[in-house]
């Protein structure tokens, strides 16, 4: 099942087992360009799992940087997309695929 705001942003994605068994919900926020500034999951166990990580680098000026890593999983909870941030703007995107055997 998923939901979207009035603008066509997914703001809610829900994953199901193969049997039809709730497992997460993937809920997202997005900024007035459309790109997403939250990231969030929800496990069968109601668990929160916060997918925003912010850091902070000074340079030798003084000066800081700040960026915001967004992250995306796949169903076994290993991370297949990450994107850096630096205000508003994403400056990178990696994303990787998982084969499981």
């Amino acid at each position: 099942m998923h939901s979207s705001d009035r603008k066509g942003y997914l703001t809610e994605d829900n994953s199901f087992s193969a049997d039809g068994k709730f497992e997460k919900t993937f809920t997202y926020s997005h900024d007035s360009l459309g790109n997403v500034t939250e990231d969030n999951s929800f496990d069968s166990g109601n668990k929160n799992k916060k997918n925003v990580i912010e850091e902070t680098t000074v340079s030798p000026d003084g000066s800081k940087l700040i960026y915001t890593y967004v992250y995306a999983y796949d169903a076994k909870d290993n991370w297949i997309r990450k994107i850096k941030f630096s205000g508003q703007k994403p400056v990178n995107i990696l994303e990787r695929e998982i084969i499981y055997y």
